[in-house]
């Protein structure tokens, strides 16, 4: 079973932002540089811990609102950062999602350091594969069984007895 380290973002992926950081700085990086669903933020004296998190959402609510873009990132973020383990299940990470009711979450390591970001969409990705994974085994083979046996129109004859 694989474990959200093997589907999460890695944080050398991730955008991230420092807690003075300013709004429009965060909504450029999110929209243009990166098209990402969410920033990290992070204290810059500290020690890699989460200290928020924004996503497009909050980003829509701001703009809605006429938030001015030099607002930091401190007076904003959702302070309430939903935390995850590497070692845990997509199974237990699309629970955690769930209760809390975000589609985001950190993943940090055993010191409590960032070590990436997990989405819905990354444990919906991951569980899928899992349903659909047996699927293409089963028409592979019957398809290899045909060509085996001979048949032209491998592929259409698999597909026609599915």
């Amino acid at each position: 079973m694989r474990r959200v380290k093997d589907f999460m973002t890695p944080a050398s992926r991730c955008v991230t932002a420092s807690t003075d950081s300013a709004l429009e700085s965060v909504v450029h990086s999110m929209v243009y540089d990166s098209s990402v669903g969410c920033v990290v933020v992070l204290d810059p004296n500290g020690d890699g811990t989460p200290r928020g998190i924004i996503t497009k959402s909050d980003a829509l609510e701001w703009f809605l609102q006429r938030i001015p873009l030099e607002t930091t990132c401190a007076l904003v973020m959702n302070a309430n950062v939903t935390c995850a383990s590497p070692m845990m299940t997509a199974e237990e990470v699309g629970a955690l999602l769930t209760r809390k009711r975000v589609h985001h979450l950190a993943v940090t390591d055993d010191d409590g350091a960032f070590a990436g970001v997990a989405s819905s969409w990354d444990v919906a990705r991951e569980c899928g594969r899992r349903w659909t994974l047996p699927f293409w085994d089963e028409y592979l083979e019957r398809v290899a069984s045909r060509r085996r046996a001979g048949s032209s129109n491998a592929h259409t004859d698999a597909a026609a007895s599915a």
